[in-house]
Formats: C-alpha cells, structure tokens, sequence
C-alpha cells in the first residue's frame, strides 16, 4: 500500500538527515491531474525558506530545484512527462550547489547549472507531499521514498525507475527510507502525519518494500 492523495492539509514531515552535498531523492508519483503544478517533495530551511525540491509541473514534467529564498533559484526539468492516473518514478540529484539533476521514469536526464547557495548546513525539515507556500496541490499520491548522501549513478536510478526497492540500492548511503505504506506507525523515517493521508494500492516494487 502507498499514500494519497497529498495535499496542503493532508500530508507528511520528517526532521532531515541532509546537511551537505551531495544528495539523491527517490519516489513514485501519480497525479489525478497534469494540468496544474503539485509538489512532491521539498527541504527546506527556516526561518528563511532556503529550499531543495521536485515538483510535478503543469503538463507533466519533473522539475528538480535549489533555491536561496533572497537571492535565485535553478531548476532542472525533464523533457518527458507524467501521464495522468499513472505511477511514474521522479529522481533528483543535488550533486553541488551548482549542480541538480532531474529524471523520469530512470531515464531523461537533464541537468541544470546554476550557482545557488542555499544553506544546505541549515536544513531542518522535508516536507512529502506539500510545500508551506503551496496551496494548489491538486491530491498527488506518492510510494517508496528514497533518500541517500550520495550521487547515485545513471544506471543506478535506471534500476529504481524499474521498481527495485531502495534497500537494493547502496544501502549503505541510504538516510532515508519512507516506503509509505499502510498506517504512518509502519512507516521508516519518523514522519509526522497532519492531517489523514488515505492508503491506496502500492506500485510494484522488486524486492523487500521495508527491511
């Protein structure tokens, strides 16, 4: 079983384990509607709202951002896109603060540039399925959330975008495990439930779901 949908009120938390580069996040989406924007994933820093994100965009593409709250922002976004109704895998790597990387589906890497000095040191909180600022989460579902300290390799996310369980994948580095399944007492990663997220079937995952 996963979760969804998410949405402003109805949502997830967890004290973050990231303090420095370089970083991979990991999940499954599915969105009831491509037409509007809604965030998956976001690290963010208080009080100043430096943050780390992937977001579903308008249309279906992934967007992977880095943004210093005062000053700039940098985005990398996929050319493919989410189908709707559909379980897709969203991957982003952070690998230096001018470095970020978005994929779909394990595949359709882009990578984007720009020098954004969010306070990595600071980050206090993920947040899964909303971001604070945020009111247009249209009810996305999310499973198998993965997080490592390290830049996973291509073929590494290729795997993941398959359905290989992130316990299959340098588990040594893997900070972070929130399988998103049945109640949050079963959850790994001490998430912090707001709200009533409903349980809805899981995607299929090879290998163990939770260790």
């Amino acid at each position: 079983m996963a979760r969804g949908p998410f949405n402003q009120t109805d949502n997830m938390s967890t004290t973050s384990a990231i303090t420095a580069y370089p970083f991979t996040v990991s999940m499954w989406l599915k969105t009831p509607d491509g037409s509007t924007s809604d965030t998956a994933w976001t690290l963010t820093e208080l009080p100043t709202n430096d943050s780390f994100g992937i977001v579903q965009l308008a249309g279906g593409a992934i967007r992977v951002s880095s943004t210093n709250f005062s000053v700039n922002s940098g985005s990398a976004v996929t050319t493919n896109t989410m189908s709707n109704n559909t379980w897709h895998h969203a991957c982003g790597i952070w690998e230096s603060a001018s470095s970020r990387s978005a994929f779909i589906d394990g595949a359709d890497k882009t990578t984007e540039t720009t020098n954004v000095a969010a306070n990595i040191a600071g980050m206090d909180e993920i947040e899964i399925g909303h971001f604070r600022s945020n009111t247009a989460n249209d009810g996305m579902e999310i499973a198998e959330l993965g997080i490592w300290d390290v830049t996973l390799s291509d073929a590494e996310i290729a795997s993941l975008g398959k359905g290989f369980s992130c316990h299959l994948i340098r588990p040594q580095s893997l900070i972070h495990h929130m399988p998103l399944i049945r109640k949050t007492i079963d959850l790994r990663g001490d998430i912090t439930e707001s709200g009533t997220v409903p349980v809805i079937d899981h995607p299929p995952i090879i290998g163990a779901i939770a260790a």
